[in-house]
């Protein structure tokens, strides 16, 4: 089994360079190269490549594991993010868990390209207040009746509904006129919630695509983006009317003069029981079957493996898993990333259920 180069006991030496690109104040990684040397690499530009490639700014060339071009890291709105989007073959990882579009990266995350782990740095990067994770403690057990009853008051005036509510009862209006807008705690965001623990400084973005406004998270936020009560995961069509919640503060979206372009069908309007056939279900339990057992590094199954377990020859399984590709709206990913977006979106919809994998 091929060892994981992980971050080993600091010489004094070493240590006293951490110190060092901790006191400079601005964000670093630090990882070991195969002759378990000690590697600073600060984070001066807004994008940093990471691969084996030459051309990578950050570059693994001893690790075949790690794709020649095989994630990148972005400052977006004052916070560092890492993306893979299909770059590499193996995955990236953040503190174990498989990156699936953005996340956003926090001082001391442990993120591991191929068999090498990078310590993600950023020792002062400006406190704006951490964000409260939503539920930490039933509400039960931390307010009195008193208290309650202030609550009460002060969130009366969402009782109707009331687009962009704030606790100070004022509506604000924000035009749409950029293509690109940030929502966030941060003073530098274009829309700014600085009232709302709940929202994380650089929570989520809303951007104009191709004549129709859009909201994305990719774990920008740590509680999460939702519309019409639905967690946004990846990127989300906005419609006139679309009520969205930033952490505890809920936006109304108005597009009043849209031209009419007709609604495309949603993939999830009819149970997916009713979409799927009785074959295309047990390939879908097929697919996901390495999941069973909820490991970060799981892959969905190769059509050679569905085959197999089904008794059914490659080309049929093909047939089905384009069948299915459509059936789920998968279309326009990208070839390398349809069957674990199939997979996503199968658990999603309800069309595959952890009790189907036993």
């Amino acid at each position: 089994m091929k060892r994981v180069s992980g971050l080993h006991q600091s010489t004094p030496a070493e240590l006293k360079a951490q110190l060092e690109a901790e006191r400079a104040g601005e964000p670093f990684l630090l990882y070991r190269d195969p002759s378990e040397g000690q590697a600073i690499v600060p984070l001066a530009a807004g994008s940093v490549t990471v691969g084996r490639g030459e051309g990578c700014d950050v570059c693994l060339a001893w690790d075949g594991d790690v794709s020649r071009v095989h994630a990148e890291l972005e400052r977006k709105g004052g916070v560092w993010t890492v993306s893979d989007d299909g770059l590499s073959r193996n995955g990236t990882y953040v503190n174990g868990e498989r990156v699936s579009g953005r996340r956003r990266l926090r001082d001391g995350d442990s993120v591991r390209f191929g068999a090498t782990v990078v310590r993600f740095r950023e020792p002062s990067p400006g406190y704006t207040g951490e964000t409260r994770l939503a539920g930490d403690a039933p509400p039960e057990a931390r307010v009195s009746e008193a208290q309650k009853r202030v609550l009460v008051a002060l969130c009366r005036p969402f009782a109707g509904g009331s687009p962009y509510a704030t606790p100070a009862t004022n509506q604000a209006i924000v035009a749409l006129a950029a293509t690109r807008v940030t929502v966030g705690r941060g003073a530098g965001c274009d829309v700014c919630l600085a009232w709302d623990d709940d929202v994380s400084r650089v929570h989520a973005e809303l951007d104009r695509v191709g004549g129709v406004w859009t909201v994305s998270d990719d774990g920008l936020s740590r509680n999460g983006t939702y519309v019409n009560g639905d967690r946004v995961s990846g990127r989300r069509r906005l419609r006139d009317g679309d009520s969205v919640r930033f952490g505890a503060t809920v936006v109304r979206f108005r597009e009043p003069t849209a031209a009419n372009t007709g609604e495309t069908r949603l993939a999830g309007d009819a149970p997916p029981e009713a979409r799927v056939s009785a074959a295309q279900k047990r390939v879908l339990v097929a697919l996901c079957r390495p999941f069973a057992d909820g490991s970060p590094y799981a892959t969905p199954a190769t059509n050679q493996a569905i085959a197999d377990q089904l008794f059914l020859s490659v080309d049929a399984v093909k047939t089905h898993m384009r069948a299915l590709f459509d059936k789920f709206d998968i279309g326009d990913v990208p070839q390398n990333q349809k069957r674990a977006k199939l997979v996503e979106r199968a658990f999603q919809s309800g069309a595959i259920a952890p009790k189907d994998l036993v």
